[in-house]
């Protein structure tokens, strides 16, 4: 460690006499030997001039550095520090530099004239006896070097700027904060924007299918994400009811999660709160999708809520693991809240259309919407080829319920038809109330065959389970089958005219039977 000389007054004016007169002999001056010797023997009468003269500069922050005989005299800047002059031999100045400022500072020592520049100034800090860092600023200029170019002696003041680096230090502070605000307010502003805008596409449709595939590509936008879902929350079960990056759908669509459960579904639920999972492989809790192309690696929850109550869920699926940001979790709240609006407007536009296609006595469909259904069907048989078949039936004798025992009567007696008849119906099956007590049932996928099958089964279930009362006779029908192909026309209302045909050929033999289309006798 560098150990720092005592200092003295005597000390000083032999540096200054000797450092004048190598600067007179580096001048390489024409003036007579005799005038230099005169002006150093004047220099050298001046010696309280030259004391006073330097103690007041020292108050300044003057200091005087010999570097090549190790002294140095330093300023008052040292005292208000805390050290003494005792501690000038015992502390070496380099040591009590910041170690971040250490190399700036010897540069400065050593190599201030190999800068090209008449001033050096370097900033540092530097420590002060309590242990505290003040921020020096020294500005020196050296006196001789040596013939490598190299500091002899270098005279320089110092300045304590520690309250100006702090002022200056607070203000890039607040510069960078009111960056930043300005970063988060724009932000929000686009966030917002974008909200707006995912929020007029997604309510833009009463269709529950078209606000399914508005709502996941629309997410896109707020989380990206890899696969998707959207959840319903219903008896107890959470259904996969829209799926977006999937590459095959059907494998995940109608997948049910119990609430509650082994699911990470159901904290969502029962918190009301988004969940972030940030590493899959690492999580306890059950994470099974029936697809061999699932490679979550984190996964991210967000409920949908109205009025407080969780309907059901939106998930994300990243590859990446901890994809999922808080920013996610914000604008996924934010988008949420859009979505269980806009899933409820579309559910009960579904119920409202339901409503509006249902019997209200039977809850079969009524007229209006079986057409609706076999136009589609009507379409895929042109299109690919896709047959259907229709069974046309009626009570037989029911004028004679209304008259001997009533409508309400004959009310009850409609309504549990249309019970045993769903009972051995498909799901894609189509249940309709044509009028009065006659249906019809559109089969898709069914020839005249499966049709006259479908419609035995009906019909002696019928006969076997419904009746007025224990006394009276069972109530039976009369069913018509036909298949669209066989119509004249090749469209519904040709293939209802022969199934209707058929079925009066079944009344008018005996009724309690069905008849095929293609093997009545004229």
């Amino acid at each position: 460690m560098q150990k720092n000389p005592e200092t003295s007054n005597k000390d000083i004016n032999l540096f200054l006499n000797s450092s004048l007169l190598e600067l007179l002999n580096s001048l390489k001056t024409d003036l007579p030997k005799k005038k230099i010797e005169k002006v150093l023997s004047a220099f050298q009468f001046q010696n309280d001039y030259i004391n006073e003269l330097f103690g007041k500069m020292r108050k300044i922050g003057l200091f005087i550095n010999d570097v090549e005989n190790n002294k140095v005299f330093p300023n008052d800047l040292w005292y208000k520090l805390g050290y003494t002059e005792d501690d000038m031999l015992n502390v070496g100045f380099l040591e009590l530099v910041h170690p971040d400022d250490l190399q700036k500072v010897k540069d400065q020592s050593i190599l201030p004239a190999s800068q090209g520049e008449d001033v050096n100034k370097v900033i540092f800090r530097f420590r002060s006896k309590e242990g505290s860092w003040h921020w020096l600023l020294s500005s020196t200029v050296s006196i001789t070097t040596n013939e490598k170019g190299y500091v002899r002696q270098y005279i320089g003041f110092d300045s304590d700027i520690t309250q100006e680096m702090e002022v200056k230090e607070l203000l890039e502070k607040a510069l960078v904060q009111a960056h930043e605000a300005r970063e988060e307010a724009e932000a929000s502003v686009i966030e917002a924007n974008t909200l707006r805008e995912v929020s007029s596409i997604i309510t833009s449709s009463l269709d529950l299918g078209e606000t399914l595939k508005a709502i996941l590509d629309q997410a896109k936008k707020v989380i990206p994400y890899d696969t998707a879902s959207v959840q319903i929350l219903k008896d107890n079960h959470l259904t996969i009811i829209g799926g977006g990056g999937w590459k095959e759908p059907d494998k995940v669509l109608g997948l049910k999660f119990p609430i509650p459960g082994d699911n990470p579904n159901t904290i969502v639920i029962e918190t009301k709160e988004p969940v972030v999972i940030k590493d899959i492989s690492k999580n306890k809790l059950s994470f099974k999708i029936n697809s061999a192309e699932y490679l979550g690696e984190s996964w991210i929850g967000i409920p949908l809520l109205m009025r407080n109550e969780a309907i059901g869920m939106m998930t994300f699926d990243s590859k990446e693991k901890k994809y999922f940001t808080d920013n996610h979790i914000k604008l996924g709240k934010s988008f949420a809240s859009h979505v269980a609006v806009a899933l409820e407007n579309a559910r009960i536009y579904e119920e409202v259309k339901e409503l509006a296609a249902i019997d209200p006595l039977t809850g079969a469909h009524n007229r209006r919407s079986f057409y609706e259904y076999a136009l589609q069907q009507e379409n895929l048989y042109k299109r690919y080829g896709t047959e259907f078949s229709i069974i046309m039936l009626d009570i037989d004798y029911f004028k004679n319920v209304n008259d001997d025992f009533g409508h309400q009567v004959g009310d009850t007696i409609l309504k549990n038809l249309v019970s045993i008849i769903k009972s051995g119906l498909r799901d894609s099956d189509f249940l309709c109330r044509y009028g009065g007590e006659e249906f019809v049932i559109l089969l898709p996928q069914s020839d005249e065959s499966d049709a006259y099958e479908i419609a035995e089964r009906i019909r002696k279930s019928v006969k076997s389970s419904l009746k007025i009362n224990e006394s009276s006779s069972r109530i039976t029908i009369s069913n018509g089958c036909a298949e669209l192909k066989s119509s004249e026309l090749g469209n519904v209302d040709s293939l209802i005219k022969i199934a209707d045909k058929a079925m009066y050929y079944a009344k008018n033999n005996g009724r309690d039977q069905s008849q095929r289309f293609s093997t009545m006798v004229e």
